[in-house]
Parts: C-alpha cells; structure tokens; sequence
C-alpha cells in the first residue's frame, strides 16, 4: 500500500465530507502501519467531526504522545475540550500553542473566544490584539468590538470604532458600534447623527436602518421606529431580526399591522424557510395557533420536509395535544439533525408529558453537547423527582440554594422606602409599550428594553450596588461540591448577564420558566400591589409542561418591597396572579461566574 497516497485519499473524503467513508479508511491506515501523529491527528478530526468525543480525543493524545510539540494538534484538542466545557484545559493547550507558535492566528483567536465564554474579557482582550496583529482584517477587528461592548467598555469602544470606520469605511459594524458607545455614554442625538450619516456611507444600509429603529422604539418614538424597521425590511427581506423587532413593536402597541411584514416579504421569497418559520414562532406567540400550523404546513409543501420546519410543526402539535403526530414530526427532524439541542430538549419534554421516562440517553446527549444548558437540568431534576430518584434532592437543593435578601438601601442612597419609590418611578418611564413581549414568560404586563444595569442614572447604579452586596453573601455562603452544575461553576468573580424591569398589571403573572442560559437568577421587588392570600407569591417547581397531579410546588416566597430572591437559572419558577389595582414593579436578572483564564 502506498500509505501516502492513502493518507491523502482519506484527508480528501474528510474533507469532502464523506465521514463514514473517511473512519474506515483511516482505521485501517492506523492498523497496518506504525503508530504515526498525522494518522492519529487526522482520526481524530473525523472522529470529532462524528461527535465522538471520547475518541476524538483519545486520538488527539495518542497524536501529542509521538509528537508533543504540534501547535496545530494542541490547538485542535483544546477546540474540542472547549466545547465540552473543559475551559480550564483548553486553555493550557492554546497557551502551549502560541508559545511554540507565537504566530498562530486560530490559537491566539480561539483562546479569545474561550475568554469571551469564561467571562475574561481582559485576558480575551489581549488574546485579540496579538491575533489583530498576525492578521488584521475586519472579522477579528470586529471581534473586538464586540468584546468592548459586551463589557461595557465604552470609552475604548469608541476609540476603536472611530479607527474601525476609517480603515473600514463601507462597512456597517464600525458605525453601529459607535453609536451603540455613544448612546451608552449617554450622547443619544450624537448616536442617532452617526446611524443617519452612515446610510450615505455603507454598502448595506438594513442593519443601520434597524438601529435607528431599535433606538427610536427604546424611546418610545413608535412611528419613527417602525419607519426605520420597514425601510430595513424593505432593503433586505428576509432580514429576520428586522422582522422581530418591528412585528414585536406592533404586538406591543396594538398594531393591525402585526405580521404583515412576513405576509409581504413571502410574496417575493415564496420558499423562504427562515420567514415561514418565524412567522409560525410570532403566530404562536400571540395565540394564534391554528394560523401557525398552517404557514407551517404551507412552508413544508412549498419548501420541503426540512428539520427546522418539521420540528416546529411538531412543537405546534404538542400544543394541540396531538402527540402521536408530534412525536413523528419530531423523530424525522432528529434523524436529519441529532445534534440540535432544541429538538434534543423539546424530545424529552414530549416524553414527560405522555409519561414516558425513558429518556436519560437523550438528556445524555443533550448534556455532552451543553453541558452547563439550564433548561437540559431543568429537565434532568424533573426526571429524577418523577422517578423517585434522591439526585433530585441534591439538584434542587431548596435550603442552601434559594435564598432572600433584603435590598441594603439605608446608605447614601437615602433610606429603604424613599429610595425604592423614587426608582419605582424612574423605572414608569422606561416601560414605554403598551403589552407584554412576545415569547417571554410575561402575561399581563410589560418588559422594558435593553440593559438595565447599562443604565447611567444614580438610581440604577445605586440599586446595583446594593444588589452586589446581596450578591457577594449568597455567593460566599455557598456548599462546595465539584460535581454540582450550579456549584461547580462558582468563579473568581461574577457579572451580569442580563437585566431587566418587569410590570405586572391586575392578575398579571410570570409563566413558570426557567433561564436557560444563565447560572444565578435574582428576582428584586420594587413595588407591590396589596396582597391577599398567596396572590403575587414567586413560586418554584411547577413546570411549564402541564403535567396535572404530577406537578409540585416545592417552594412559594412572599414578595415583599426591598427583597430580592436568589436561585439557580435552571429552577422552574413562575408566580401566582394577583387581584390588587396597584402595578407589581420587579427587576429581574441574571448573574454569570467569571473564570480567570490567566
């Protein structure tokens, strides 16, 4: 055998992406010659490429073993610990990388993107400036930007992005991104003056349209904002997030026009799959299901038996209790794509809702892709209470890992009760729409726009800082255990993810839900309504998936003004309705462990 020239015929069918026919090959490369790094090196990338990750790894090592001093194959090792959220040990390797090869652009980058994931953006920072240095395009400059505004840096993300725009006048980032500082900075006219001066300048004016838009809607300027949303609809059609933030703007404001953009945009992308789908996901969330199941069966015939349409058309079927059709629907989208965790999770919960528990090798799978997917534990805790198993009780473990605070707002911020009225009516003025958001699990209420938190008013910092000190506790008084996937995570530090205010009007609720990508959840009440009984109550263990008798509420709290409540993002929690005139004001948020990757 000419084992060159097998090397390369099987590093072509890889490439090609002729994966069973690759495997075979480079097995039998492996049994009939001497132990060599490429064949392993090549194995492995196959074995990844089939998710089996074990092996894939097993051969990667077998790879470093011959020769330890491969940059490439260190840097491909740690891309696959990293996504299964090994982050420590990648880390190691793309360092070893870069110090064998200080010029190595995917090391340097990739290990920025880990950061990124870990929450180290300083570490992250300088990973992408040695990578902009090796090759300083546009991607990777882009990258940068993304990191300065997702960690609210917002002085240097201006200066980069004024230097972005010179070198990159077409492009659309560099000017959303100084407006996005600007606005953050607090300069809004100089924010909108930049959008509107970049429409003369880009190439593809949709996205800066779209902004404008997004900004016009956060102040409450409706028709403005929908102006700009449909001239970017009408520059790219099938711009999907357009299509959200202009149909969600016509929910909130009680619109005729509510979906029309889609009916339109179909009419001149008649097989578009991304405008059926998203049209389906808007019906259904607001109510309109048997619409919903008829753009979907529409888009099937004219598009074809794709997986996201058959699994949306299936997720509807649930709805409608139709579960035989539902669990056929989503059986053909999972042999099509077994690797989508969407279609992994909604499996499992038709599963539990026909009481079938025989889904651990789903959840399984599902965790060895996300291992740390909130709503994945959300479901294996709800497995292990079903079936009597005693992980439940270390899962949701209600005594060390629910807790509430009251707010420390007897500082210099003023005492508790003042403080608390006057940022409850800050907070009036930046619920601007008019009903609840699509898709959330807000009924009977509004949601405001945007980072709270981002907010450079002294009530919002002041409350923030007093929620850190809440913050702080909890986190300090937390059990050890290594193995927890709540605890596990505790970091060398910790930011906030998301936050947000939420208004309940007169029997308004939460839905239960989880947070599926989050770690610590907080919910703060800032104003309440009187209360009777148990009305208004944050309840927790009560799912969404409707079982009956077999539901269980584990734990109800009382809200009370100043409290904030503590929990992990994968416990299931709604609220019960309340009667009272008076608005329930709460500001909800999420809290992600940041992993120093020095």
């Amino acid at each position: 055998m000419d084992t060159n020239k097998k090397f390369q015929e099987t590093l072509t069918l890889y490439q090609e992406g002729k994966l069973t026919e690759a495997a075979d090959a480079v097995e039998q490369l492996l049994k009939i010659n001497a132990p060599n790094a490429d064949f392993f090196h090549l194995a492995a990338l196959i074995k990844k490429s089939q998710n089996e990750i074990e092996r894939a790894e097993d051969y990667f090592r077998k790879s470093l073993s011959i020769i330890p001093q491969q940059p490439v194959v260190l840097s491909n090792l740690a891309n696959l610990l990293k996504l299964t959220n090994r982050g420590p040990e990648a880390n190691k390797l793309y360092k070893e990388a870069c110090r064998i090869f200080p010029n190595f652009f995917d090391a340097w980058f990739n290990r920025a993107n880990l950061c990124i994931e870990m929450n180290d953006f300083k570490t992250a920072e300088s990973c992408l400036i040695e990578a902009i240095k090796i090759k300083p395009n546009e991607n990777t400059q882009t990258q940068l930007l993304s990191l300065y505004l997702k960690s609210a840096r917002y002085d240097e993300l201006l200066t980069v992005s004024k230097m972005f725009i010179d070198k990159y006048t077409r492009s659309t980032q560099g000017y959303l991104y100084k407006a996005r500082a600007l606005k953050a900075l607090g300069f809004d006219s100089d924010a909108l003056h930049t959008l509107k001066a970049a429409l003369g300048q880009v190439d593809k004016i949709a996205e800066i349209q779209h902004e404008i838009g997004l900004i016009s809607y956060e102040f409450g300027d409706f028709d403005r904002a929908k102006d700009h949303l449909n001239k970017a609809i009408e520059e790219a059609p099938e711009y999907i997030t357009a299509h959200r933030t202009l149909n969600e703007l016509f929910f909130q404001s009680n619109d005729d026009n509510f979906l029309a953009s889609y009916t339109s945009a179909l009419k001149a992308f008649p097989t578009s799959e991304f405008l059926y789908h998203n049209l389906a996901a808007a019906q259904t969330s607001s109510g309109n299901i048997e619409s919903a199941v008829q753009t979907l069966e529409t888009a099937l015939n004219r598009v074809g038996k794709t997986p996201n349409l058959q699994h949306g058309l299936g997720a509807l079927h649930v709805r409608l209790k139709n579960y035989s059709k539902a669990q056929e629907l989503f059986h053909s989208a999972l042999l099509q794509q077994p690797n989508n965790l969407r279609f992994l999770l909604d499996q499992v919960s038709l599963f539990l809702k026909i009481s079938n528990y025989d889904c651990q090798h789903i959840l399984d799978h599902a965790l060895k892709i996300s291992r740390f997917n909130q709503e994945t534990w959300a479901y294996q805790g709800l497995i292990w209470r079903l079936t009597g198993d005693e992980r439940y009780h270390w899962l949701y473990d209600y005594k060390n890992l629910l807790r509430e605070f009251h707010l420390p707002l007897s500082s210099e911020a003023s005492d508790s009760p003042s403080f608390l009225n006057e940022l409850n009516e800050y907070l009036g003025g930046l619920h601007v729409s008019h009903r609840q958001p699509l898709d959330q699990s807000v009924q009977g209420g509004t949601q405001t726009m945007g980072i709270l938190f981002d907010d450079s008013n002294e009530l919002i910092i002041d409350f923030k800082n007093a929620l850190c000190e809440c913050i702080n506790e909890y986190i300090a008084n937390l059990p050890k255990d290594p193995d927890h996937p709540f605890l596990s995570r505790i970091g060398d530090d910790y930011r906030f993810s998301g936050s947000w205010s939420v208004k309940l009007k007169a029997a308004g609720k939460h839905n239960n839900h989880v947070h599926p990508f989050g770690w610590l959840s907080c919910c703060s009440y800032i104003s309440l309504p009187s209360i009777r009984g148990d009305e208004g109550y944050i309840k927790f263990g009560e799912t969404s998936l409707d079982l009956g008798e077999k539901e269980e509420v584990a734990h109800k709290i009382k809200p009370e003004v100043g409290k904030c409540v503590f929990f992990p993002s994968y416990f299931w929690h709604g609220t019960i309705p309340f009667t009272g005139e008076a608005p329930r004001v709460t500001i909800p948020c999420d809290i992600d462990p940041i992993r120093l990757m020095t």
